[in-house]
């Protein structure tokens, strides 16, 4: 129960998180990242003069501390719990050194006048983040499952290296995107699919930059395709959910690009556009997490020794008080 009641913690950190990451997108359309042009204070105050963009920018700066803060408290939970710190100990460590490499991250993006090396750097350091907050949910249902070696299905394996390739995929999308906003390359081509009516258009990093970013997010829609045509029964239910709404989000995600593009850049847009990119991400990275956590059985075997074996496992690194709330209650 302990573990569980702390993974649904790190789902509602994830939480904020995500919506953190959708102020971000906001304060970078509306011009608010440098309205405030000192760190961690603004104008030297913890509570500066207020204008729409100054109070974007310090909001934005108060949600992650209250991230921050959270994180601190899930981690001192860790470590006064001996259960917690059998199962979360590397994970909550990893994630506090991220939250801060991400503070430096932020502080260097104001210093450094949005250098769009720092602000890429920023934006995958949080899909990290958010990524390693979804394995501390996800992990709270499987902790007890048996770690041994197993052999899985054939069509299993395949749509496990799927969903990497596509999640991999995915997140070098998101850089890729970052890069394009953070050097204001959003609106260099006026048309769509092409750049200034050319497929391939003149050497220039600002135009490469954006076609290759449709070129990927196209590759990207025409995968999600693929996963779907051939998506397997027997799967995991969040890795099920994940490949049917995978294409469809992507279709959205185009369209979105594509009004971003016609209407020059409406703060609809471009908010919908990364939001809906951080949703993709966090439906794929959880649906690849379940093909790594969800135990598979021996050829041969039967559903009765894994119980076992993980009733064994759990009996003897976290001890049988524990059992009482897991998922091997009244297990013989």
């Amino acid at each position: 129960m302990e573990v569980r009641k702390f993974g649904t913690q790190a789902l509602g950190l994830a939480s904020l998180c995500f919506a953190l990451m959708v102020l971000g997108s906001i304060v970078r359309t509306t011009d608010s990242g440098l309205s405030c042009p000192d760190w961690p204070m603004c104008f030297g105050a913890l509570v500066p003069s207020m204008d729409i963009q100054v109070f974007l920018e310090w909001f934005h700066r108060l949600v992650a501390l209250c991230l921050g803060i959270l994180l601190f408290w899930m981690s001192v939970k860790v470590i006064r719990s001996p259960i917690l710190r059998v199962v979360y100990s590397k994970e909550i460590a990893f994630a506090l050194a991220l939250f801060l490499f991400q503070c430096v991250l932020g502080g260097l993006t104001v210093l450094r006048l949005l250098d769009p090396s720092v602000v890429s750097s920023h934006l995958l350091t949080a899909l990290i983040f958010l990524s390693t907050l979804l394995w501390m949910w996800r992990r709270s249902t499987y902790y007890q499952l048996d770690t041994g070696k197993h052999y899985a299905p054939r069509t299993l394996i395949t749509t496990r290296l799927l969903l990497t390739i596509a999640t991999l995929l995915l997140y070098l999308q998101l850089g890729i995107g970052g890069m394009v906003s953070s050097n204001h390359a959003s609106l260099v081509c006026p048309d769509f699919p092409t750049c200034f009516g050319q497929w391939i258009p003149p050497a220039s990093f600002h135009l490469w930059v954006q076609m290759i970013h449709r070129f990927v997010g196209v590759s990207l829609f025409v995968f999600a395709l693929f996963l779907a045509l051939r998506r397997k029964s027997g799967l995991p239910l969040l890795t099920g959910l994940a490949i049917r709404f995978f294409a469809p989000l992507m279709a959205v995600q185009i369209v979105i690009g594509v009004a971003s593009i016609y209407y020059a850049l409406p703060l609809w847009a471009v908010a919908g556009h990364h939001a809906n990119a951080v949703l993709i991400f966090s439906l794929l990275i959880v649906g690849t997490m379940e093909l790594y956590l969800t135990p598979q059985l021996k050829r041969g075997g039967s559903f009765g020794k894994t119980r076992k074996s993980a009733r064994s496992v759990a009996e003897g690194s976290l001890g049988r008080e524990h059992l009482a709330s897991g998922p091997w209650k009244g297990a013989p």
